[in-house]
């Protein structure tokens, strides 16, 4: 689904299982300015999100239905210790996106977002 976000549309993968969301985007050498994985969950709720097995920094929004709850910038590579990035508010979306997109964008709490297929 495209994902309009910073005045950006951004070509994302839709992530539903659980399996594909404890993998992610793990094992990926990197996604482009314009993609990104989005992660849909059926209840709204505090999804935390790991870097295990990342082989590049991300940014992440999370997002309770079309408006930004919270934002995590660079999410490092895995290097051997397992950081978790944990939103402050419930949501039922995560957005992981190129590192600095959040920045160069201006994105920030409460944004919005359009989502269509």
């Amino acid at each position: 689904v495209t994902v309009e976000v910073g005045g950006e549309r951004v070509q994302t993968e839709v992530v539903q299982s659980d399996e594909k969301k404890k993998k992610g985007l793990s094992g990926k050498a990197g996604i482009f300015e314009n993609e990104g994985m989005l992660f849909a969950f059926e209840k709204k709720a505090i999804h935390a999100f790991w870097n295990k097995d990342m082989q590049f920094a991300i940014d992440v929004l999370w997002i309770d239905d079309e408006t930004i709850v919270d934002v995590f910038e660079n999410l490092p590579a895995f290097t051997g210790t397992v950081l978790m990035a944990t939103p402050s508010r419930e949501g039922n979306l995560v957005l992981e996106l190129q590192e600095g997109f959040i920045k160069a964008h201006g994105i920030k709490r409460g944004d919005k977002v359009k989502i269509s297929p």
